[in-house]
């Protein structure tokens, strides 16, 4: 066990509490994220069009050059290419507008999930595709759990269903194990966990779920 981790041996931290609570991000960068750009980098292409991503641009910049960069926001900060829209409440954003959707660890933050799917297929043209994550094995995120709420994790099983009732096409790939889901769990950065601990993926631990999802339906 011990050497699947790094640098954590002289960790001071009082019994039953995490190394932090911010996902690693105080110490580098998180696990989560390292999966999700894996993943990003597998789903790209250069295909043009418009691309929207949920609250920045960061993604759609790295992995879609080519595409329009379009940011989604629940309200108009005033800079370029802002698309206003409450995906649980579907307002605002007008339907049939992008290509791609970029949609990475929103939904477990959303009550209405089935509502906010239906606004995000709603959002792309019919040849559209919506590529994301959503969080398993999780801490609460304290951020979000106290701006907006943190309601859900979610299972291939659940996730798959539920993006099955708003697309017709639908792949979900789980990530993570059980030395990468302790990890995860107490906090460790990506680049205190060993790589092969990292890419070796156990279906009953999925830390983490990417999808695809594409045929967006109509009047789902």
């Amino acid at each position: 066990m011990r050497k699947a981790f790094r640098r954590v041996a002289s960790v001071d931290k009082p019994p039953g509490e995490p190394v932090s609570r911010v996902f690693g991000l105080d110490r580098g960068s998180s696990i989560d994220r390292y999966w999700i750009e894996s993943f990003l980098a597998r789903n790209s292409s250069d295909a043009a069009g418009s691309a929207l991503e949920v609250g920045g641009t960061g993604y759609i910049s790295r992995f879609f050059p080519r595409q329009g960069p379009h940011h989604l926001e629940l309200a108009d900060d005033g800079t370029p290419n802002c698309v206003v829209c409450d995906l649980e409440a579907g307002t605002r954003a007008a339907a049939g507008s992008f290509d791609t959707f970029v949609a990475t660890q929103v939904f477990n933050f959303v009550y209405e999930t089935r509502a906010a799917l239906r606004s995000a297929a709603a959002l792309l043209n019919p040849g559209g595709v919506m590529l994301g994550s959503v969080g398993g094995i999780t801490q609460v995120s304290r951020y979000d759990a106290d701006r907006w709420g943190h309601y859900y994790s979610f299972t291939v099983q659940s996730w798959e269903r539920l993006l099955r009732e708003a697309f017709d096409e639908v792949h979900v790939e789980a990530f993570g194990n059980v030395d990468s889901a302790c990890a995860f769990l107490n906090g460790l950065c990506a680049e205190e966990v060993d790589r092969t601990v990292l890419d070796h993926h156990d279906p009953d631990y999925p830390v983490l779920l990417c999808f695809r999802a594409t045929g967006p339906r109509r009047g789902a």
